[in-house]
């Protein structure tokens, strides 16, 4: 492919033409917006409102989101503004599409929020669009027109506890946190042994200092936390202990989001310290730790919206490729289970609309799963 001069329509197109890059593992997720090493770096600009008190850990989660837009965006500048004069509340956050007289560009991004964490979540909403190349925001959002977003329902998630002790020692905590906070998931929840002891009270600290500036706290499984809890359905496994079904939980989420009461919701997400963070390193298991981050937020989402953020977040934004994987998904949701088989079946019918990287890498992890089905 011949090198555009257009840094930022090269990068929606590296969607769907994959440019030498090491092969992929799935480990990226829904966040695969990270700039090539031609790219320019985005112009951000931090701004503190004179009466907000930035502390030490405020300033870490700033810095952090600052970061984050000028290594991954490649739009219009963005400035970040923290200040007392936001209605939204905590871990809120605004948008504002404003003109400007620079030579460089006619408007830029203004990301408002009256914490740090409103102002984390709006970068992370700023690079979602981004990745999918959302068009009502990135081109033809009018000038001085607000996007507002608050969340919905506190949401935590249960990590197995030798899982994320894994991932900490491989030092892909970081990362971990990342997924999370962009999505808006803020705590997690660990269950301590009987009798915890001082290296287990170590991890936990180290876990947290990581943690912290991404706006996510840990909580231990006896605190007293009210929630609804979101657990997944069962499926009927084999001998070998590999699921032999495939459910979407976005629509039984929804259901109860929708129906409560409780403004904190958990779930069991389940994360491996694999590559691809998915137990049994079966990918489309990442849809259901996306989905319960996006309706924790907003419930209102329709399970076919959230399916098709995910699809186009993680592998492609063709409509070719989208709406028959849509379907088959949501056809996953709970009242209806799907086996691998029929997926991979969909999968393999849409495969010439996805880059042969992202196509090999799934059709290969659901591969292994039939290979384990039928041995």
């Amino acid at each position: 492919m011949k090198k555009s001069k257009n840094i930022f329509i090269l990068f929606m197109l590296m969607m769907t033409c994959v440019v030498g890059m090491e092969a992929e593992d799935g480990s990226s997720l829904w966040l695969r917006n990270s700039l090539q090493a031609d790219m320019l770096a985005a112009m951000v600009t931090l701004t503190v409102d004179i009466q907000t008190k930035a502390t030490q850990s405020d300033s870490a989660t700033l810095r952090l989101a600052a970061k984050e837009l000028m290594e991954n965006w490649s739009g219009a500048p963005v400035t970040l503004r923290y200040t007392v004069d936001n209605s939204l509340g905590k871990d809120c956050f605004s948008i504002e599409k404003v003109e400007t007289t620079d030579t460089e560009s006619d408007f830029q991004f203004v990301v408002s929020a009256s914490s740090p964490s409103g102002i984390l979540y709006g970068v992370y909403f700023l690079l979602r669009a981004q990745s999918r190349h959302d068009v009502c925001l990135c081109t033809t959002l009018p000038p001085s027109h607000k996007i507002q977003q608050k969340p919905y329902f506190m949401s935590r998630s249960i990590a197995g506890q030798e899982a994320i002790f894994d991932i900490l020692k491989k030092g892909r905590i970081a990362d971990y946190a990342r997924a999370n906070a962009s999505i808006g998931i803020n705590g997690i929840i660990l269950t301590p042994p009987r009798h915890p002891s001082k290296h287990y009270q170590e991890k936990v600290s180290e876990l947290a200092a990581i943690l912290q500036p991404y706006c996510i706290s840990i909580y231990q499984s006896g605190d007293t936390i009210p929630a609804l809890r979101c657990t997944p359905v069962t499926t009927d496994k084999r001998q070998t202990g590999i699921d032999e079904t495939y459910i979407y939980h976005a629509t039984v989420w929804r259901s109860m989001m929708l129906n409560s009461s409780q403004r904190n919701v958990v779930a069991h997400v389940a994360v491996s310290s694999q590559p691809s963070w998915c137990p049994n390193d079966n990918h489309l298991e990442q849809a259901n730790w996306f989905a319960f981050g996006r309706l924790a937020w907003d419930p209102t989402l329709l399970p076919e919206q959230v399916a098709h953020e995910w699809l186009a977040d993680t592998f492609s934004e063709n409509p070719l490729f989208i709406l028959p994987m849509r379907r088959a998904m949501t056809d996953c949701d709970g009242t209806g289970i799907s086996k691998i088989e029929t997926l991979l079946n969909t999968w393999r019918e849409v495969a010439d609309a996805v880059d042969e990287q992202r196509h090999t890498e799934v059709e290969n992890a659901l591969n292994v799963m039939l290979e384990q089905l039928d041995s």
